[in-house]
């Protein structure tokens, strides 16, 4: 590739530093080869954020409504390269909707468009001491909220009450907003997964299922927990939490550097089967997490059994289990946020949790 023009906003933050939540503007990020200038292109209005956080010194701005930002985009690629060379543009991003996917591949029609959006991902895969550091403190502050969740459900206690809260400890203690929202329900709204928080009143003995991240420095640490409120579930129900449980920590203890993600997911999802649950209710395994912009908080590595990639050192994940009790219809899951360090796998938050009534 002759050049590479980036979109989405966690490239332009891992790779330039610039940290804005711009991204529903067109913005991009143009670089070459070794002895040409990376070069920035946002709205003029977002010249503050570049300047405070942007080491790149060569910054382009548009006016909304007034120029065009792809002329302006093909303008900064026609002084870095020839004509009919090779671009790699990241085109998996939501950054870049369909209409405008189009105006950017009509700007740069004498250039070859190339795909590299799992190249230029898979570069952010792999995390260095200062990304760990920042993980680690994602990792408390989703231990805070957990903790808080715990503390102020109660019979009587709505699910956006509880959300409230647990987002309150977070950020009270310096955690930032997440790229996706905190997912919380309780009761007959536990099937199921994505739920937001509703003004439902938790009751005594329901179940509460939660899913959120805490964030530091735009890195994402993704916890989840089912608990009960003010009486333990029936033998039953503890016996399918167990059995998830179990699916987990054998889907951990399958995690080796160098081996392919596809292991770690047979080894839980087999212990489910063993437990005769469907497979079908279930998501995948696990998926990366590092730098995160809205909607989603999700990195390329694809922690399934369809997956041909490999764990590698310092990689940073999200693995859960989520199964359907079929003796009182609803559901649970159970996850969290880990590193696999020198040391093995690390649980940065959440993880294979004792049941717990609160």
């Amino acid at each position: 590739l002759a050049a590479c023009v980036c979109v989405s906003p966690e490239l332009l933050y891992y790779y330039c530093g610039y940290e804005g939540h711009t991204h529903f503007s067109d913005q991009f990020m143009v670089f070459g080869s070794l002895d040409t200038i990376p070069t920035l292109i946002h709205r003029d209005v977002d010249g503050g954020i570049a300047q405070e956080s942007c080491w790149i010194e060569d910054r382009r701005c548009y006016h909304y409504g007034h120029e065009d930002p792809f002329v302006l985009l093909q303008s900064v690629v026609a002084e870095k390269i020839d004509s009919k060379c090779d671009i790699g543009v990241d085109w998996n991003t939501h950054a870049l909707k369909g209409g405008k996917a189009f105006s950017l591949q009509g700007s740069l029609s004498n250039w070859g468009l190339v795909d590299f959006s799992q190249e230029i991902q898979g570069l952010r895969l792999v995390k260095s001491p200062e990304e760990l550091i920042y993980l680690r403190r994602a990792g408390e502050f989703a231990t805070i909220g957990l903790e808080r969740a715990r503390e102020i459900a109660a019979p009587g206690v709505s699910e956006i009450s509880l959300a409230g809260e647990l987002e309150a400890a977070m950020r009270n203690q310096g955690s930032e907003y997440p790229a996706m929202p905190s997912w919380v329900s309780s009761g007959p709204r536990t099937t199921g997964a994505h739920k937001t928080p509703t003004s439902r009143v938790i009751e005594r003995g329901e179940r509460v299922k939660l899913e959120f991240a805490g964030v530091c420095a735009r890195y994402h640490a993704v916890t989840m927990q089912t608990f009960w409120v003010g009486k333990s579930p029936p033998d039953e129900t503890i016996k399918i939490y167990r059995a998830a449980a179990e699916a987990l920590r054998a889907g951990e203890s399958a995690i080796v550097v160098g081996q392919p993600v596809a292991t770690s997911e047979a080894a839980a999802f087999s212990v489910l089967v063993e437990h005769g649950f469907d497979l079908k209710w279930h998501s995948r395994f696990g998926y990366g997490v590092g730098v995160a912009y809205p909607p989603t908080w999700l990195e390329s590595l694809d922690i399934t059994q369809e997956s041909a990639q490999n764990f590698a050192l310092n990689q940073s994940f999200t693995l859960h289990i989520a199964v359907k009790d079929p003796f009182e219809g609803q559901g649970l899951m159970l996850g969290g946020a880990y590193l696999l360090g020198d040391s093995g796998l690390e649980v940065l938050s959440g993880g294979a949790l004792d049941l717990m009534v609160v």
